[in-house]
């Protein structure tokens, strides 16, 4: 199994949301218990690379505007990006189109 690996699916709703939006959030459960979630945010923003990061209980992925909105419109089926995780790890982000 690869370490360190994030993949988002976009779908064809998520696409028309964020066309009108900039944001998109949802709640994840991982576990039988209420409290057992975190929130996602996946947003497009003024941003130079595509990032994830962790705070106050929600993850967050954003994308550059422009490269997102030239990307949804492709024929390309994946955005890729790898950040620094850690002091010697790496994080491998993929987003991907489910339409």
């Amino acid at each position: 199994m690869e370490e360190n690996i994030l993949v988002l699916e976009v779908s064809k709703a998520d696409a028309e949301h964020l066309k009108r939006m900039p944001f998109l959030e949802t709640s994840i459960r991982i576990g039988a218990d209420e409290s057992e979630f975190f929130n996602l945010l996946f947003e497009t923003m003024e941003t130079d690379k595509i990032k994830a990061y962790f705070k106050d209980g929600s993850l967050s992925i954003a994308v550059p505007k422009d490269l997102y909105s030239n990307w949804i419109s492709s024929n390309d089926h994946c955005l890729e990006e790898i950040q620094a995780a850690g002091m010697k790890e790496e994080l491998k982000i993929t987003i991907e189109k489910r339409f």
